[in-house]
């Protein structure tokens, strides 16, 4: 999964933001209010505005894409939802309060967000440089008891591979992107700008098998109401299934209910 088709458009006295540029291995294009933003190239620009990152298209870098809020009102009505809800109950909570979750493939946060919110110690990967930007800036700007009890942690890289190296879990969490449909939960232009920006994920398999083979409880996979099942490595179907409106969780159990 590569951004080759993004940047990093940093004032030149903004430090941290061409430090993380170098960090992710994305290309610089610096500025300042006598330098002009050169033309770049590329389709996606990563900058800072009003002390938060943002993405926006490098034709117009005035009107943001993409912010990420993890400590937004939509947050806090999913929280309210309650321990009930699909998302909730295909993980566990509603039997077990205090799990510990890898989010494997957290794009915008917001599930991560919900179940900290709920009570569980979420550990969100994402192996995107620009999603993880804007996930880590997300994290700083939240300032509420989720991040400071260190319920809700970020780390960036492939969780093929991380899920190896991490203490491990009572859940791993799958929401994969996929072609046609996607993470149909989420807004069409939000939808529209994540497969632009990332694409397929076309190493889900991999990526199951992975979070079977580390998960100590379960693992859970959020798919379209129609979509089938992913393949599992034996051939099993879900033991438990939740549906929501926009989604279906598909729970494999590796301990009993």
């Amino acid at each position: 999964m590569k951004a080759g088709n993004a940047c990093v458009v940093a004032d030149a006295e903004d430090h941290a933001l061409i430090e993380l540029a170098e960090q992710l291995k994305l290309p610089l294009f610096e500025t300042s209010p006598a330098k002009p933003v050169p033309s770049t190239g590329f389709s996606f620009a990563l900058l800072r505005r009003d002390q938060r990152l943002q993405l926006t298209a490098t034709e117009d870098l005035e009107h943001p894409l993409l912010q990420i809020q993890l400590g937004s009102r939509d947050i806090a009505r999913r929280v309210q939802g309650g321990r009930q809800q699909p998302l909730a109950k295909a993980v566990g909570l509603n039997r077990h309060r205090h799990l510990t979750v890898i989010d494997a493939t957290a794009g915008l946060g917001r599930d991560a967000a919900t179940l900290a919110g709920l009570g569980a110690r979420v550990t969100m990967l994402e192996r995107h440089p620009l999603l993880f930007a804007l996930l880590q800036d997300a994290l700083s700007a939240m300032g509420n008891e989720i991040a400071v009890d260190n319920r809700l942690t970020l780390q960036f890289g492939d969780a093929c591979t991380a899920l190896e190296h991490l203490p491990r879990p009572d859940v791993v969490y799958l929401d994969p992107m996929y072609a046609s449909r996607g993470k149909t939960a989420l807004p069409n232009r939000e939808l529209q700008l994540l497969r632009q920006m990332v694409g397929e994920d076309t190493d889900t398999a991999a990526l199951f098998a992975a979070a079977l083979n580390v998960a100590s409880r379960r693992v859970v996979v959020k798919r379209s109401p129609k979509a089938p099942c992913l393949e599992h490595p034996q051939g099993k179907r879900p033991e438990l299934v939740f549906k929501g409106n926009r989604a279906r969780f598909d729970v494999y159990l590796l301990t009993p209910a």
